[in-house]
């Protein structure tokens, strides 16, 4: 994510990852291998205490991005989180 100007501390989660975006708007990112990969990109504010993945991806705020790659992912998340930021 550094590579597209993005800063982000990233922790496993167990079902998935959990990134935080530093700066002023924090965002958390959650992302997952399957057939392809995806991420949820959600203002932290509207996360419940102790949301695990699941939850995150069943939250009715935040935007979800689809790619074949773990690199496409991390420039379309970071495109995702500039254009949200302003």
């Amino acid at each position: 994510m550094k590579k597209y100007g993005v800063d982000v501390v990233c922790e496993d989660l167990g079902d998935c990852y959990a990134c935080y975006v530093k700066g002023e708007d924090v965002k958390v990112i959650t992302f997952e291998k399957g057939y392809k990969y995806f991420s949820k990109v959600v203002d932290f504010i509207d996360i419940p205490p102790g949301a695990n993945c699941e939850i995150i991806y069943t939250l009715p705020r935040g935007l979800f991005v689809f790619a074949d790659t773990i690199e496409e992912l991390a420039e379309r998340v970071a495109k995702r989180i500039k254009k949200s930021s302003g």
